[in-house]
C-alpha cells in the first residue's frame, strides 16, 4: 500500500485545491482521497467534497455516499467510505445492544 500526503499552504485557492482533486480523481493508481476539515475560511468544504470522486471517498462525506448510507443502499464504490463503518464499530464496542445506530449499522456493513 502506498500513501501519500499533500500539505498545501493554508492560502491555497479553491481552484488550486480543486485542480489537484481532480487530478487525484483521474489517477488510476489512486485509490481513496481524504481532505483534512476543517478547511481554512475562504474554501468552501461543500464544493471540495463534493468534488472528490464518490468511488474514492474516504470519509463518505460526498452527497451521493451520505445519501446511500442513510438510505441503507449499498456502496458501489471502489474503497467503502471507513469512517462511518469505523464509527458504528466504536459505538457497538462501547455500547454493546445499542439500538441508536443499528441502521447506520446494518447499512454499513452490506
Amino acid at each position: 500500500m502506498r500513501s501519500l500526503e499533500y500539505k498545501l499552504p493554508t492560502e491555497t485557492s479553491q481552484a488550486d485545491l480543486l485542480t489537484l482533486i481532480e487530478r487525484l480523481n483521474a489517477d488510476p493508481g489512486i485509490h481513496g482521497i481524504l481532505v483534512q476539515l476543517p478547511l481554512p475560511k475562504h474554501l468552501n468544504a461543500d464544493l471540495v467534497i463534493n468534488a472528490i470522486d464518490p468511488a474514492k471517498d474516504i470519509d463518505g462525506f460526498h452527497i451521493l455516499n451520505v445519501g446511500l448510507l442513510g438510505t441503507g443502499q449499498k456502496f458501489t464504490g471502489v474503497v467503502y467510505p471507513v469512517v462511518p463503518k469505523c464509527c458504528c464499530v466504536a459505538i457497538s464496542a462501547i455500547c454493546p445492544g445499542s439500538q441508536t445506530f443499528c441502521w447506520l449499522s446494518s447499512a454499513a456493513s452490506r
